[in-house]
């Protein structure tokens, strides 16, 4: 499915995401946003249950065992419950995951046969292409689902602690939690850039490595001895990669540190302040068995809710990158038709006043081209990487269109 301009900006990235994959495979759609949903009635009716189960053990009535006997077997059908929503979640998830695959590298194979050649070798095109790859359209689906269900859990889990007069506890681990969240989504968003800017270097460094190596460079290295230039240039490249590299590690550590540090504390302070409280309250083993049970499944709730906001910040980042690339000015060009009566005769090459910048630079990549370029004769351009020599022979051919100037091909009539 192709989707406008106009839609791609005012559409957000989650119902863009949900709109593609529903239209492509309904059941497998609609079964992954059911089973989501299912996860947390599923989960209280447990914890629910659970807690009626103890106190019914606890204040035993032999008349009263076949409603036990019940609510057992209650307990074990939810659990099954349990299990087989999740297997069928996976199944759902697998099956999303190669529709969104091809539809991902579909729209991007799709958006470059549109490009025009000059905009095509544009370096900032290329960069915008590898960033436009990174995206995973499931993870960013999965990712908003995920966060959405955490925190719809995290709330009812909250609402059940104030109930029970826990209200002071509940307020605190919000706080907790959204003072977290900001500090992830920080934290989040330097590591993606980060990411985001080791996708250029990466590929300039698989760009020298291919003139190293390539049997059909080789020879021209060689000759021109550019060797250890190549092989500085590939080791600077390196050691900025590995610089930023060392940045993202730093980040990404912080955010699991701090992550833990708080999870510690967290844990520590809910479980004392539920001892202390239905210990000298006297409430039933149930009340307590259910506390404890939400006091267990905050601590998984809460870094999972963070982990999953924090996949997702950079998921939305890199969405963005795909729809940057998505959004490049068309340009299809028809192809010229082919004179069948092949020119023999002597031309010479005009170039005046030639000037070329990418629509991506700030900057003209040929500035002032001045040449002439008489029958016969052979001329070789001889430069840095990325100074234009490539792009020099194509707008000479008239592979490119130029930004301004003038390229002539006039016949010469040669002396007898």
């Amino acid at each position: 499915m192709e989707y406008t301009y106009k839609e791609r900006c005012c559409l957000p990235d989650f119902l863009y995401v949900v709109k593609l994959l529903y239209l492509k495979d309904r059941k497998n759609s609609l079964l992954y946003f059911i089973t989501n949903l299912l996860g947390v009635p599923i989960l209280f009716a447990e914890l629910f249950t659970t807690k009626y189960v103890v106190d019914l053990i606890q204040n035993f009535n032999p008349n009263a065992y076949q409603h036990i006997l019940l609510l057992v077997s209650l307990l074990i059908l939810m659990l099954y419950l349990a299990g087989l929503n999740s297997s069928l979640r996976a199944i759902s998830i697998t099956n999303l995951s190669s529709t969104s695959i091809y539809e991902l590298e579909h729209s991007i194979l799709e958006k470059t046969s549109k490009l025009s050649t000059a905009l095509l070798e544009d370096p900032g095109t290329k960069t915008k292409r590898e960033k436009a790859k990174r995206l995973s359209l499931i993870d960013l689906l999965d990712q908003w689902t995920g966060v959405t269900v955490q925190l719809i859990t995290l709330v009812a889990l909250m609402v059940v602690l104030s109930v029970y007069g826990f209200y002071i506890l509940a307020l605190i681990i919000l706080g907790v939690q959204i003072l977290q969240l900001y500090t992830m989504k920080q934290m989040s968003q330097r590591v993606e850039a980060i990411s985001a800017d080791q996708t250029s270097s990466v590929r300039m460094i698989n760009y020298l490595v291919d003139l190293l190596v390539n049997r059909d460079t080789i020879p021209e290295v060689r000759m021109y001895r550019m060797s250890s230039y190549l092989f500085s240039s590939m080791k600077e490249s390196f050691t900025n990669n590995f610089k930023q590299m060392h940045r993202k590690v730093i980040y990404s550590e912080s955010l699991n540190f701090s992550q833990s540090l708080i999870m510690i504390l967290l844990n520590a302070t809910t479980i004392a302040i539920l001892a202390i409280t239905i210990g000298s309250s006297g409430q039933s083993a149930g009340l307590f068995v259910l506390l404890l049970q939400i006091s267990g499944q905050l601590f998984i709730v809460i870094p999972s809710l963070t982990r999953v906001y924090t996949d997702l910040v950079k998921s939305r980042l890199r969405y963005q990158n795909y729809t940057s690339y998505l959004d490049l000015e068309e340009q299809v060009l028809r192809d010229q038709e082919v004179n069948s009566n092949r020119n023999t005769d002597p031309m010479e090459v005009q170039v005046h006043q030639l000037f070329l910048r990418y629509p991506t630079n700030a900057n003209n990549t040929l500035s002032n081209i001045n040449m002439t370029i008489h029958p016969g004769e052979r001329i070789a351009f001889v430069g840095e990487n990325g100074s234009g020599k490539s792009t020099l022979v194509k707008l000479i051919l008239g592979l490119y269109p130029a930004t301004a100037g003038n390229i002539q091909w006039l016949k010469v009539r040669m002396k007898s």
